[in-house]
C-alpha cells in the first residue's frame, strides 16, 4: 500500500466526514482504522476525472450485532436533526445522508483485506483504484445487473488514460461476459429512452467521452474481444 500518498477529499466531502466522525465512532465503527474509502470519490481523486458526491466506505469489522438498537439510535439522530435520511439495508449496509453528501458503509467482515492505496488527510485508508473497478464491473454489473453510466465513464476513462490497469480488470472477463456487456451498451447507446442508468456524470474533464460513454464502452470491449479472440 502507498502509505505515503495523500488524497484530497473535495470541501463539501471533507465536512460531512469531519460531521460524522462522532456518529460513526459510536454507532458504526468499533476502531476508525477499520474504514476503508472506495467509489468514485477515490477514483475522482486519483483522475480528477469526474466529480463524485457521495462517501462509499467498506467496514473491515462485522456487522452489528444488535441491528435493532442500532436502527433505534439513528432514529434518534435524526429526531434530533443531526442527520437527514438514514437506511439500514440488507447485505450488511447503512445509508446515511447530510448536508447532500451520502455516505454509506458496508460491513465485509474482519478478514476482508481490501487493497488500499494511500489516505485521506483524515488518516482514512483509500482502496485502490484497481480494487474499485473491479467491484463495480464484477459486483455492480455482472453480478447485479446494474448498467451505471458514471461506471462506465470510469471504465472508459481508465481504458484510454490507464490502459494498463484496466486490461488486468477486465482482463479477468469471460469472453461470453465482455460480449455480453458490449452488447448491452450497444443496446442502451441506441435508445436512451426508458432505460434507467442513473445520474449523469457530474463534471467530467471529457464531456465528449460523456456523452458517448455507451458506445465507447461497447467499441472498447469488442476490440478486446477481438484481440484476444
Amino acid at each position: 500500500m502507498a502509505d505515503g500518498l495523500k488524497l484530497k477529499l473535495s470541501r463539501a466531502h471533507h465536512a460531512a466526514l469531519a460531521d460524522f466522525s462522532d456518529v460513526m465512532q459510536e454507532l458504526l465503527v468499533q476502531d476508525w482504522s477499520s474504514l476503508v474509502l472506495g467509489g468514485g470519490t477515490v477514483l475522482a481523486m486519483h483522475w480528477n476525472h469526474r466529480h463524485s458526491t457521495d462517501l462509499d466506505f467498506i467496514v473491515e469489522e462485522d456487522e452489528p450485532l444488535h441491528a435493532g438498537a442500532l436502527r433505534n439510535r439513528l432514529e434518534v439522530l435524526q429526531r434530533q436533526g443531526r442527520i437527514d435520511v438514514w437506511r439500514y439495508a440488507r447485505r450488511r449496509s447503512v445509508m446515511l445522508t447530510a448536508g447532500g453528501v451520502r455516505l454509506s458503509f458496508v460491513f465485509e467482515g474482519v478478514d476482508a483485506g481490501v487493497p488500499a492505496d494511500g489516505r485521506t488527510a483524515m488518516d482514512i485508508r483509500c482502496e485502490s483504484p484497481g480494487s474499485i473497478l473491479t467491484r463495480k464491473l464484477f459486483g455492480r454489473v455482472l453480478d447485479s445487473g446494474q448498467m451505471v453510466s458514471r461506471d462506465f465513464y470510469d471504465f472508459a476513462w481508465a481504458a484510454l488514460h490507464r490502459p494498463t490497469l484496466w486490461a488486468q480488470v477486465s482482463g479477468r472477463l469471460l469472453p461470453e461476459e465482455r460480449s455480453g456487456i458490449a452488447r448491452e451498451c450497444r443496446s442502451i447507446a441506441r435508445s436512451r429512452k426508458g432505460r434507467r442508468t442513473g445520474r449523469p456524470v457530474l463534471r467530467p474533464s471529457d464531456p465528449e467521452l460523456a456523452r458517448t460513454v455507451w458506445a465507447t464502452c461497447a467499441r472498447l470491449l469488442e476490440a478486446a474481444d477481438g484481440a484476444s479472440g
